[in-house]
């Protein structure tokens, strides 16, 4: 939803307490004159507080952070670009194009099922028009008759949805959500083109932007956050510097060649 994640990373005893910072009260990035990719000072004006309980001190103070205590990791900017720019960025609009479009077909629809009446009266003067308006200032109950002379004609009113041709412009606001975040039609519930051959062709260019997340998420995220936190607990010395390779069940790792991992055992 920001485009980038803050994490300010501060040591404590051996220990890496992270702690997550609001990338909108981020006022500015200090880097290295002529590279940018240099970062050197973050500058906060945080709205710091005690929490929400009734009574609770805030503060607002600005704070600045030394970049290597900053993990910093910014999407969806360009290559010239120094801050992130949200995934929603793009779709914002249409996404709110569509949320009207919704909005309004839901209130067609209610007032649609509300029965409005014509009472038409014919040949007849001021008075007589005045009489049938408030005798009929309230619509008839459902179930009951309604007698009158052949020159008075009551008439609901009929408002049709036109379900059928405001369908297409629901799908084509859906389709321009769809093209700003890069998926196919038939992830956001669309089925009116989805068989087996046209999903699994549109399939393969979201899979290689899910799997683009996944390796940033992987490679400037959790690798990083897991060397400082393994580096801090080295140097305080509560993990050795060295030791055994383990799997996931606690075994050995040999990287031995086979010769020397038979002979040991």
């Amino acid at each position: 939803t920001d485009g980038e994640i803050m994490l300010r990373l501060v040591d404590e005893d051996g220990e890496t307490v992270a702690v997550p910072l609001r990338p909108w009260e981020c006022i500015g990035i200090k880097t290295e004159m002529g590279f940018f990719r240099r970062l050197q000072t973050f500058f906060f004006h945080p709205r710091e507080t005690e929490g929400d309980y009734p009574g609770a001190k805030s503060d607002t103070a600005p704070q600045e952070y030394d970049a290597q205590d900053v993990l910093f990791v910014a999407v969806g900017n360009q290559a010239t670009e120094l801050r992130g720019r949200p995934l929603m960025y793009d779709a914002l609009v249409w996404l709110k194009a569509y949320n009207d479009w919704l909005e309004n077909r839901a209130r067609l629809n209610y007032w649609r099922s509300v029965i409005l009446y014509h009472l038409q009266v014919a040949s007849a003067n001021d008075s007589a028009i005045s009489a049938w308006a408030s005798r009929m200032a309230r619509p008839p109950v459902p179930g009951t008759t309604l007698t009158a002379s052949d020159k008075v004609t009551l008439t609901p009113l009929e408002n049709k949805g036109d379900a059928a041709d405001a369908a297409p412009d629901g799908r084509q606001l859906k389709m321009m959500v769809a093209v700003a975040f890069g998926i196919p039609e038939y992830m956001l519930s669309e089925g009116q083109n989805s068989n087996r051959a046209t999903a699994y062709s549109q399939e393969l260019p979201a899979l290689t932007t899910f799997g683009e997340f996944q390796r940033i998420l992987v490679e400037e995220l959790w690798t990083p956050l897991l060397k400082r936190v393994i580096q801090n607990a080295i140097d305080a010395g509560l993990v050795p510097e060295m030791c055994d390779e383990v799997d996931s069940d606690g075994d050995p790792v040999y990287e031995d060649t086979p010769e020397a991992v038979l002979s040991a055992l």
